[in-house]
């Protein structure tokens, strides 16, 4: 069984792409193949590409669409059984190819993934785990890393052939195969299948990424209206949320202050409820508003006693006492178990609760996908952060 591997590039630089390259060449299995799709580096890229060249399957370098394109044109010389896509900055683990192959042979399964290393803006690296989650979150906000996950050939036939998203190209690819029924494999090897390292376009050019993916998740969707009557909404609250703090960016102060106060409708003390990223979100727009809560609510006892932006972090048995208070929930993957709590309760009835994820996608309702149009327009938004970034996809923008 061979292993393909399609390593899009472009100005990563030669000791970035030699060890991506050389973490395929020193792997302990033979049958792989390495295909190297560069987008016309200015830089000293290519020389990597030179000094390796010998074990190198094929390559070009080309000007291109971006990463998109450079897969799309990798996969016409892809001659494996599995084919995967390597980043030109990422590298795999030792013992990975080996690891895969082992799956394989056990005769099942579609799309192989484990885990892998995320990299940070800081440069440090955190442990990306995969193993038991629910893959339907694929639909909605993704859940395996492509980085290290290898698909059967046919699939990409399948479902790259439909593919027309140049960010948010890989959620469409992975949601698609989990929409048409091919069957996932967790790699259970006990270490990270691949290195991710921080700076593609999904990073540094954040919000066109959030909005390629909603509609790439939308697109999936369409196909199977069992599964959009069950996700299209959580798709909708994703993207509503992220997007949020764009808002005081893109939208006159009277005009979002009047809305957020229409949505939200805070009594003159509020608290949140979960103290993760849409907690954060919540806080710098309730700022805005010049209603900061209270005290943030989370169940875990392990965060209870600690601060969120120097605000303290208490348990639910506190709201026993309130009254007159309103309570954001701001969790979309714990918020209907969260309303159900509150609910069991039995708190005084002048205490208020909303979904925040709800207020946002009413937000974004009203305000309307214009405002990212608008963002560009104004030049608050920067995406030449990255040369690694999608150069078709920024130069809309630009326009």
């Amino acid at each position: 069984m061979k292993l393909s591997v399609i390593i899009p590039t472009y100005n990563v630089g030669k000791n970035a792409l030699k060890r991506a390259i050389l973490s395929v060449i020193d792997q302990d299995y033979l049958a792989k193949e390495i295909i190297i799709m560069d987008g016309k580096s200015t830089d000293d890229t290519m020389e990597a590409v030179y000094e390796l060249e010998s074990r190198i399957d094929f390559w070009e370098s080309k000007e291109d669409g971006g990463t998109h394109d450079a897969i799309t044109g990798g996969l016409k010389h892809a001659t494996g059984e599995l084919i995967g896509i390597l980043g030109g900055t990422d590298w795999y683990e030792e013992g990975s190819f080996a690891a895969i192959a082992e799956s394989y042979a056990k005769g099942h399964g579609d799309v192989f993934y484990g885990d892998a290393m995320i990299g940070s803006e800081e440069g440090s690296f955190s442990n990306y785990s995969t193993k038991g989650i629910n893959l339907d979150r694929l639909f909605y906000e993704g859940g395996i890393s492509t980085i290290g996950t290898f698909a059967r050939s046919d699939c990409w036939n399948e479902a790259w052939s439909i593919n027309d998203f140049h960010i948010a190209d890989d959620a469409f690819f992975w949601a698609m195969l989990r929409c048409m029924g091919k069957e996932f494999v967790y790699i259970d090897c006990g270490f990270p299948l691949a290195y991710f390292s921080y700076g593609g376009i999904s990073t540094t050019c954040e919000y066109p990424a959030w909005s390629d993916v909603r509609n790439a998740y939308r697109k999936v969707l369409s196909y199977d209206r069992v599964l959009e009557n069950k996700y299209a909404f959580r798709v909708e609250k994703e993207y509503a949320v992220k997007i949020a703090t764009l808002y005081p960016l893109a939208v006159p102060e009277s005009e979002l202050k009047s809305t957020l106060q229409s949505i939200l409708r805070p009594s003159a003390r509020c608290v949140l409820w979960g103290s993760g990223k849409i907690a954060s979100r919540a806080m710098e727009l309730l700022n805005y508003m010049g209603c900061l809560p209270e005290y943030i609510i989370d169940s875990s006892s392990e965060n209870q006693g600690r601060y969120l932006d120097k605000i303290k972090i208490c348990g639910p048995d506190i709201l026993y006492n309130e009254e007159n208070l309103t309570i954001l929930v701001t969790s979309t993957a714990y918020e209907s178990e969260i309303l159900e709590t509150i609910g069991t309760m039995n708190l005084h009835e002048s205490i208020n609760v909303i979904s925040f994820p709800q207020a946002m996608v009413d937000l974004n309702n009203i305000l309307g996908d214009a405002v990212l149009d608008k963002a560009y327009k104004m030049g608050l938004l920067n995406s030449d952060k990255s040369e690694a970034t999608d150069r078709r996809i920024i130069q809309k923008y630009k326009e």
